[in-house]
């Protein structure tokens, strides 16, 4: 290409393997890139087999600083099976608008395996979204590059997110990398969600979910815990009249993990007294809002003392969480764990917290209706 030039390309429906190669050989199954400085490609990379892999990348754009001056790529990177590379994408120097989305990467095999993306890359324009990446060697995503890269909204292979700089036990992520949300299962029919870290102190805490659970069966809250906590209690009204819930967790004589009571599930909007025999942090997955057609997250509060749970994943002064409810309100009372003291706070002044739930006393029956979503 002449210095200045541009061109579009497709690469469309093909099969590519390097399954063949010798051992120590390198290659890439799709490649785009031009050294006339000054010149562009506009390519779209689109449908094609990349499951045989090989000893080289799957898909590749852009230059790298050896080879001297080069002109741009800009790509789109969808709907393709890619997988036995050592890199699944490699994103080179002059890589410049880049869209990788409703890719399958999976089981790569480098160091940096599944996306990798080159120092001295901008970032501000590439885009990692809607792709299923797991089961890659080190990392699903790794960023060498200037910049927070956005790689929302992908499935990393576990509900509960990306490891790595993640939280969760999917493909890893490198720092640099911004992963939430992410999907609740594989593209297409996953859903968007968050997670969050509660910290629990050893004895008693008083929590609750700050995101609409993916599943509230108590065994799937409580799991990344499991053996660190004993005994759970949550204190709920129905038809008018107080009651205690509880449920007990305990291992067996084959060493299996057990829980038992009539506490079975625990759900957003509802406090939890949890006993915890050691320090640990508890991550919950969930939704800000239920996915499909639903109504925003309404929460009965009654007259006298309720144990109400804070529903959002950031702080807010107490008055606007509760909105229209503050005016029934005669009490708001915070345990601390650290200290094991009760106190009560004025919510008009003071934050709830994210996974605190507060002992409130109401005059009247009502219902709090959660703030729309901050972002």
């Amino acid at each position: 290409m002449a210095s200045g030039s541009s061109c579009k390309a497709i690469v469309s429906g093909n099969t590519v393997s390097a399954t063949g190669l010798a051992e120590g050989a390198s290659c890439v199954g799709i490649y785009f890139a031009t050294w006339a400085e000054g010149a562009s490609i506009d390519a779209t990379i689109e449908g094609n087999d990349l499951t045989g892999g090989g000893p080289g990348d799957g898909i590749a754009t852009g230059s790298i600083s050896e080879y001297g001056p080069a002109g741009t790529v800009n790509a789109l990177i969808t709907d393709n099976e890619i997988s036995g590379w050592q890199h699944g994408v490699w994103l080179g120097l002059t890589s410049n608008e880049v869209a990788i989305t409703g890719n399958t990467i999976t089981s790569n095999t480098a160091a940096e395996s599944g996306i990798h993306i080159t120092s001295g890359v901008d970032v501000s324009n590439i885009h990692v979204n809607y792709n299923n990446i797991e089961g890659n060697l080190e990392y699903g995503v790794f960023n060498n590059a200037t910049g927070t890269l956005d790689a929302t909204l992908n499935w990393w292979g576990d509900v509960s997110g990306p490891s790595g700089v993640g939280l969760g036990a999917g493909d890893a992520v490198s720092g640099n990398v911004a992963y939430e949300p992410w999907l609740d299962a594989p593209f297409p029919g996953g859903k968007p969600v968050f997670g969050m870290l509660i910290h629990l102190h050893q004895g008693w805490n008083l929590i609750s979910l700050p995101v609409i659970p993916a599943s509230t069966r108590i065994e799937d809250v409580l799991e990344p815990i499991e053996g660190k906590w004993s005994e759970i209690w949550s204190y709920q009204i129905a038809r008018r009249r107080g009651r205690w819930y509880w449920a007990r967790g305990y291992y067996d004589r084959r060493g299996r993990w057990r829980i038992r009571g009539n506490l079975r599930r625990m759900e957003d909007g509802k406090g939890y007294w949890i006993y915890m025999l050691e320090e640990a942090d508890l991550l919950v997955v969930g939704y800000d809002l239920t996915p499909g057609p639903s109504t925003p997250p309404t929460y009965p509060v009654y007259k006298g003392w309720n144990l109400v749970g804070f529903k959002s994943r950031y702080e807010m002064l107490g008055k606007d969480y509760l909105g229209p409810a503050l005016g029934s309100v005669v009490h708001v009372v915070r345990y601390d764990p650290t200290t094991g003291t009760f106190s009560e706070i004025d919510p008009n002044t003071v934050n709830f917290v994210p996974g605190e739930a507060y002992w409130m006393y109401f005059c009247e029956d009502t219902l709090i209706a959660t703030p729309g979503v901050q972002e």
